[in-house]
């Protein structure tokens, strides 16, 4: 890992600055941000406009992160674009990550898109994608993740975050934590940048909702739709559907994108196909019932939990791993209020906690559980132990579910 945009504009100037070719949504947060930036390329790719989505971590496949229209580059094209930036990776020593984001910005010019949703991967100020200029910064929430990197309070990681924001570029947040608001308010001061909240801007009433969609009525200024079918259930949306709005009506008003309320119903009825998003309380399978979501920190993992009741579920199977840079302590405790028993693994990659340490610690809890070992072997496990009207739910990582995933219907 290595912060900086020396790497990423000497690779970008190898490819004749791709990043400049096409308008984008730049989007940074702790959590949702890939719910946003997916629900905001289906509505575009819904309205008729060619749109790519970058954003990290993959589930299945590592062409997952760079989508046109919901579609994967593919390996071919991947491949020809890891050759033609290769001399010049060499050259800069660039990170993994500097070299998806150059591929993803070509890619993208070379398609001839009509706008990209660009996701942040760590932070923001110094993060890869920074060297955009887009239509639109948005800054999700603020929460303590990767402090190492990013600082120990939310103001310092709000600056992280708060460095998407560019000069007279409007920004839209959902952010309600004190010190990170404040730091984003004098960002945007500083930067005469217009900052809209979701709070002073967009009312959300919830309707319905099921394992497959929940249905909202939502007013956005003089836009107002009722009965509006998302298909990305979870109470934890709330926030992640009024900032996607808010941009969507934002791009229509200001900018006179040609997005009608039709096509926004269209977008948010059918996230999966218009962006290729997955994981996000994902139905899975139904026999048995298994849900995934890439709940990874304690805030996700407490949305989670009030997802899980508000749709009367209060026990569940859970297949679980963690990384290491994460609050286990705590987020055991989410866990053990709607788990039945608790199946650990570790998925392959040196990031995560050893499956007998997670599972010592569900254990000295008090909580029911087994050490799966592998995301494989304790999907299998799961599936001896849940009769036929309970719910598996696979969490904890895009690493932990992007294994488990694979053998679902194994």
């Amino acid at each position: 890992m290595k912060f900086g945009l020396e790497n990423i504009k000497k690779l970008c100037e190898s490819l004749e600055n791709p990043h400049q070719d096409y308008p984008t949504i730049h989007i940074a947060g702790t959590n949702g941000k890939g719910s946003t930036s997916a629900m905001i390329a289906s509505v575009l790719t819904a309205s008729g406009y060619k749109t790519g989505l970058y954003t990290s971590p993959h589930l299945l496949k590592f062409n997952e992160r760079i989508r046109i229209d919901g579609k994967p580059i593919s390996n071919k094209e991947l491949v020809s674009y890891t050759k033609m930036v290769r001399d010049e990776v060499k050259k800069t020593s660039a990170t993994f990550f500097e070299t998806t984001t150059a591929i993803a910005f070509k890619y993208f010019s070379d398609q001839k898109i009509d706008i990209a949703v660009i996701e942040t991967g760590l932070g923001g100020r110094l993060d890869a994608t920074n060297i955009i200029t887009p239509l639109i910064s948005i800054i999700t929430n603020i929460g303590l993740e990767h402090t190492e990197y990013l600082g120990s309070t939310t103001s310092k990681i709000a600056r992280e975050k708060a460095g998407i924001i560019k000069p007279f570029v409007p920004c839209l947040t959902a952010v309600r934590d004190e010190d990170a608001f404040g730091v984003i308010q004098s960002v945007a001061r500083k930067s005469k940048s217009t900052l809209k909240h979701i709070d002073d801007n967009t009312k959300l009433v919830f309707v319905k909702n099921d394992l497959q969609a929940q249905y909202v009525d939502i007013k956005v200024g003089n836009t107002k739709l009722n009965n509006l079918k998302i298909t990305m259930p979870g109470k934890f949306q709330k926030d992640n559907i009024r900032l996607s709005i808010l941009a969507v009506t934002f791009l229509r008003e200001e900018f006179s994108y040609k997005i009608t309320d039709q096509s926004i119903r269209c977008g948010f009825a059918d996230v999966k196909k218009f962006s290729g998003l997955r994981g996000r309380f994902d139905l899975l399978s139904n026999n048995p019932l298994i849900i995934g979501d890439v709940a990874h920190n304690t805030q996700a993992f407490i949305n989670l939990k009030a997802t899980l009741f508000r749709l009367g579920i209060y026990k569940v199977i859970v297949v679980f791993g963690l990384m290491k840079d994460k609050d286990l302590n705590t987020i055991v405790q989410e866990i053990g209020d709607f788990a039945r028993i608790v199946i650990t693994c570790s998925p392959i990659t040196d990031r995560a906690i050893p499956s007998g340490r997670i599972a010592s610690k569900f254990k000295s809890s008090n909580i029911p559980c087994i050490d799966g070992k592998t995301p494989k072997n304790s999907l299998k496990i799961a599936k001896n132990y849940a009769n036929s009207k309970e719910i598996i739910l696979i969490t904890g990582s895009h690493y932990v579910l992007g294994e488990a995933m694979s053998f679902v219907d194994s």
